[in-house]
């Protein structure tokens, strides 16, 4: 007699877990059907293009920045006497025609940049040397 009772018992709660089973499958099988009918192509095309912009977009930017950055640290050698040195001898240069006649070399890293920005700049060469 116990038996009768769990089952008869377990009887209710098992349909209702098939009703709610069958409503799950039966869902499924039109959420499937409609899937099935629409084209993810454009979409996938869409996602595509968008995420390579993206990647292009901060690529660019990312490159962009050491230029940006270097112009902005440009010193001032103006006063410089490696800098003033190398612009006569880059006016000299460019009034003769010549290419960087003379190559100079200081013992300090400070003075060949002055003298090589001071040179291009007297050279009419545009080109920032860092």
């Amino acid at each position: 007699m116990l038996s009768e009772k769990k089952t008869h018992a377990n009887t209710g709660w098992e349909r209702k877990i098939g009703v709610f089973q069958d409503w799950i499958k039966s869902t499924q099988e039109i959420m499937r059907g409609v899937l099935m009918k629409i084209n993810f192509k454009p979409y996938v095309w869409a996602l595509a293009v968008v995420v390579g912009t993206g990647i292009m977009g901060s690529t660019v930017r990312a490159i962009a920045s050491p230029a940006t950055n270097a112009a902005a640290d440009e010193q001032d050698y103006s006063k410089n006497k490696r800098y003033q040195q190398g612009l006569r001898e880059g006016k000299d240069d460019q009034a003769h025609k010549r290419d960087h006649y003379k190559k100079r070399h200081f013992s300090k890293d400070e003075d060949n940049k002055a003298y090589e920005s001071g040179y291009q700049r007297g050279h009419g060469v545009d080109i920032h040397i860092n």
